[in-house]
């Protein structure tokens, strides 16, 4: 409900801060206050951990469900799709940890990948 030039103000912000890492990001959201209104958290960077499923391999992107708080198999708080603009390797019956941007389309969130790592138990 911003004004064009506020929401214009933001973009310029928003590309002089960044990229975190897991050392930097300072501010980290749950999944249960990203659901109630995610245009709010749009372009918000989470550390989420969890397990992947329904993986799949593209020239351009990863693609896969993110089961959020799954790691240990005992509380699912939610599948968001998530993609990974990078090459890697996911192991769906690995749980990992994933750094994402939030994006909001089509009426429903999506984690944009900046770095993904696995749980080591």
């Amino acid at each position: 409900n911003a004004s064009e030039e506020l929401k214009g103000k933001m973009k310029l912000l928003e590309g002089m801060i960044g990229q975190p890492t897991y050392g930097t990001l300072k501010s980290n959201f749950e999944y249960r206050e990203i659901v109630k209104d995610p245009l709010v958290f749009e372009n918000c960077y989470v550390l989420w951990s969890g397990r992947a499923t329904n993986i799949e391999y593209g020239e351009e992107k990863i693609t896969f469900d993110f089961l959020v708080g799954y790691e240990n198999e005992t509380v699912l708080e939610g599948i968001v799709f998530a993609e990974v603009p990078f090459q890697t390797v996911i192991n769906g019956s690995t749980p990992l940890e994933i750094l994402a941007q939030i994006r909001y389309r089509n009426g429903k969130i999506i984690l944009t990948a900046v770095s993904l790592r696995p749980i080591l138990k």
